[in-house]
């Protein structure tokens, strides 16, 4: 497989450089362990939104150019990064920042929460994709919306301890996700369980 790794570094200069390295020591580590042919592009965040588009626009001919189809982020994936992914149609795998990973487990964050849309894909037991919801991601709550439709309302907080210590169900209403056998899994209103792909967990575990 050949991939693109991106850090994107949300940083004042005097930091940026020092969490750059830490990004290229992370995605070659991971293309180390999965045997992925990556080829690393560091694009800093643009300043107002021409400049962030551009770089969209360069990163996808990029991954044109190289043939990559997977995108493999270092931290948390922007918005521009995974509205990237839908319209050019790239698998994105998200590799965690431990800085981002302690602030989740309680440490106060450095930033702002992240906000937006992310679309999950759903598995049925023999790894096919059956279905896709999506993740609202708020402030104070996650909501997911299937079938145009709400399904359930999470606390954004009891959501985000629970990605990290899944010690039971974590259940409202009809929607639960739960942990069996070391996969994480959705029950939507009473369905055979769906498997959430490890990728998507990881992402999630990332932005909320």
């Amino acid at each position: 497989m050949t991939a693109i790794g991106i850090g994107f570094i949300p940083l004042p200069a005097t930091t940026a450089e020092r969490t750059r390295q830490a990004a290229r020591v992370a995605l070659t580590d991971y293309a180390d362990r999965e045997g992925v042919a990556l080829r690393h592009v560091y694009e800093p965040p643009g300043v107002n939104a021409d400049q962030t588009r551009a770089a969209m626009t360069t990163l996808e001919d990029v991954a044109a150019t190289c043939g990559a189809r997977t995108l493999v982020v270092f931290g948390a994936a922007t918005e521009e990064i995974i509205h990237l992914t839908r319209t050019a149609e790239l698998r994105l795998i998200s590799v965690p920042d431990p800085a981002r990973r302690r602030s989740a487990i309680g440490e106060p964050p450095s930033a702002q929460p992240w906000v937006g849309q992310v679309d999950v894909e759903l598995l049925n037991g023999r790894r096919w994709r059956v279905r896709i919801i999506t993740l609202d991601v708020q402030p104070a709550t996650v909501t997911l919306v299937g079938d145009d439709r709400t399904l359930a309302q999470f606390d954004r907080q009891q959501f985000r301890e629970w990605l990290h210590d899944p010690a039971g169900p974590l259940q409202v209403g009809a929607v639960a996700w739960f942990v069996q056998g070391g996969v994480t899994c959705l029950d939507v209103e009473g369905s055979v369980p769906y498997i959430v792909p490890a990728e998507t967990v990881d992402l999630m575990m990332q932005v909320i």
